[in-house]
């Protein structure tokens, strides 16, 4: 069986960066399986973006705190 595992953390990427990346680069890589990881830290980082942020980033925010 040939698979490959890729670590595309980021140090400072929030959930939002993570997304974008992944939307980026998922179709030019295609893959089969995709793990996501964060921290509770990761959906309060860089206030900056609050407004374009999707709702259940939102909820899932209010009920780690």
């Amino acid at each position: 069986m040939d698979w490959q595992g890729w670590n595309l953390g980021v140090p400072g990427h929030d959930m939002i960066l993570s997304l974008r990346t992944l939307e980026e680069l998922g179709p030019k890589y295609d893959p089969d399986l995709v793990i996501v990881g964060f921290y509770e830290n990761d959906l309060g980082a860089w206030m900056f973006d609050v407004p374009s942020r999707p709702a259940w980033i939102l909820r899932m925010q209010a009920f780690l705190k």
